[in-house]
């Protein structure tokens, strides 16, 4: 078990450099990169956000017809976005990755619970 602040602090740097190099990760990573760099899904959620925006402003005004025209085309917006190649492989890669990072935390905490009841 370790003892010191030092040697968690070496064990946490291991396991991240480790984590670095698992190819989930490195996936993921990769596809976070594609999404970010992507302009026209930016383009396409600054057009999700101003057709909600409108949408408000319309409820606001009391202008019924116009609000639910901006909700349905912040629907359709949002329809494209989700089906859009990279959103739908970028959305496979993070929960991969949340899958693992998952099993990593419950395999540590377990290890963990299980030495502190030795120790008693």
């Amino acid at each position: 078990m370790l003892t010191n602040e030092t040697e968690v602090q070496v064990a946490l740097d291991k396991l991240t450099s480790l984590l670095a190099e698992n190819d989930v990760i490195r996936s993921y990573q990769t596809i976070k990169s594609r999404v970010d760099a992507n302009t026209s899904l930016h383009t396409l959620q600054e057009e999700i956000k101003q057709a909600q925006k409108d949408a408000v402003h319309f409820a606001h005004y009391d202008k019924p017809i116009a609000e639910k025209e901006a909700v349905k085309k912040a629907d359709a917006l949002t329809k494209q976005m989700e089906q859009h190649p990279l959103v739908t492989s970028y959305r496979e890669q993070l929960a991969e990755a949340n899958d693992l990072l998952h099993h990593l935390t419950s395999m540590i905490q377990t290890e963990i619970n299980q030495a502190l009841e030795e120790e008693q």
